[in-house]
């Protein structure tokens, strides 16, 4: 199927209608995690067993000053069967934290964030887990949401928030209840600021690039940006600091700092390979770039993307870095996936690791010194820092 295919004038009626199979959404979904598997079992075949272990958990932090994007993980499908073929729309399941299996972590201000993911059920996972925190992340309290959402959720503010995935959903009173929106397409990643909903889709069944969309908060439907051509789908990841937004994928990086009002079409350093991106500021960015083999490059800008500089090396670590987050131009960390994320507090040039204990799947800074996280394995929870990373607090959910 052509990529350029015009999905707003099918809408209005033009053209012949290209209706995709039944399941083709979930099939690009479960495409796109069979990928990651191969691109970590390629970084090292002694770490797959460990990383397969893992649950995949997106971490999105939202603040006036401070929207920072990480990474997206595939969301918990509704109607997906499960090992006992129940499906997330079948059985009866009771919220609880002790069941809850985080897959999206996303926080408005230091102190109010939720936590989604799935909910445990004989044989698998059904979506719709929910669970709120108003003190930072020391206490969580579990919601029942109606109906439940059914994707990766991202929060706007205190009572907007919007899940997206196979389906598009908003709520508007914090989580309780969801409504089901006209979706483009599949929704690979959605973010906003500033009033502002931006969103990276897949627009027909067999696309294999995505396209930029946008709407508002009080108009959240979701609107085409015919300036941004198509992107490579390959680690393709929307950032946002400010008036500032960054669209990044395989090859491609396109630029704007006037809220989108013009864009530019600048050098991915990375070249389309692994890669992260995070900003400290509206022009300040840091890229990490992960080669299948060798070692990792740490890039930065300082004039939006126009010209990039090669500043260091990344830390030696035995699988592909996971995320990047970046709390100031020498503030940065990543995290693995197999252990304690790597902190440095020097541009880059040396790096060490946090003192917690087990696996960390996804950290971020919400401001210069203040970082949320979120741990995996048998006992998933959440940890976080109000020194930069020096000391830690670990609280589990169940």
């Amino acid at each position: 199927m052509n990529d350029d295919l015009d999905f707003d004038a099918l809408l209005r009626g033009r053209g012949d209608e290209l209706a995709p199979p039944p399941g083709a959404w979930e099939a690009i979904s479960r495409r796109g995690r069979r990928r990651r598997r191969m691109k970590t079992m390629l970084a090292g075949a002694a770490v797959v067993a460990v990383v397969g272990a893992l649950t995949p958990v997106a971490v999105s932090i939202h603040h006036s000053s401070t929207d920072q994007r990480l990474q997206v993980a595939a969301p918990v499908q509704s109607g997906s069967p499960n090992a006992l073929g129940i499906t997330a729309d079948s059985p009866v399941v009771h919220p609880s934290l002790s069941l809850l299996v985080p897959s999206s972590l996303s926080f408005v201000t230091q102190t109010e964030g939720w936590v989604t993911g799935g909910l445990e059920v004989v044989g698998g996972t059904v979506a719709g887990g929910l669970a709120r925190t108003t003190d930072g992340g020391l206490t969580w309290s579990i919601e029942t949401p109606h109906p439940a959402p059914q994707g990766v959720v991202r929060f706007a503010d205190a009572d907007q928030g919007y899940s997206f995935g196979s389906a598009y959903q908003a709520t508007n009173d914090g989580g309780l209840t969801w409504q089901t929106l006209p979706s483009p397409g599949f929704i690979a990643d959605l973010e906003t600021s500033n009033g502002v909903i931006w969103a990276l889709v897949r627009s027909c069944a067999r696309c294999e690039r995505l396209r930029l969309f946008q709407a508002t908060l009080t108009a959240p439907q979701l609107v085409r940006v015919p300036r941004v051509k198509p992107i490579d789908s390959y680690d393709a990841t929307l950032t946002l600091r400010g008036h500032a937004i960054y669209v990044s994928g395989g090859k491609d990086f396109w630029a704007s700092n006037d809220d989108g009002y013009s864009w530019r079409h600048e050098t991915n350093p990375c070249l389309g390979g692994g890669q992260a991106f995070a900003a400290w500021s509206a022009s300040g960015l840091a890229a990490e770039c992960t080669p299948v083999r060798g070692v990792g490059s740490l890039f930065e800008t300082v004039d939006a993307g126009r010209h990039w500089t090669d500043i260091a090396n990344l830390p030696r670590v035995r699988a592909a870095v996971g995320t990047l987050s970046a709390g100031s131009a020498n503030h940065l960390l990543v995290t693995t996936g197999l252990g304690a994320p790597y902190l440095t507090y020097s541009h880059g040039h040396r790096w060490l690791p946090a003192d917690i204990r087990g696996v960390v799947s996804f950290a971020a800074y919400i401001s210069s010194s203040h970082i949320v996280g979120v741990t995996s394995g048998m006992a998933p929870g959440f940890v976080s820092s109000d020194d930069g990373g020096r000391t830690w607090i670990e609280t589990p959910y169940r």
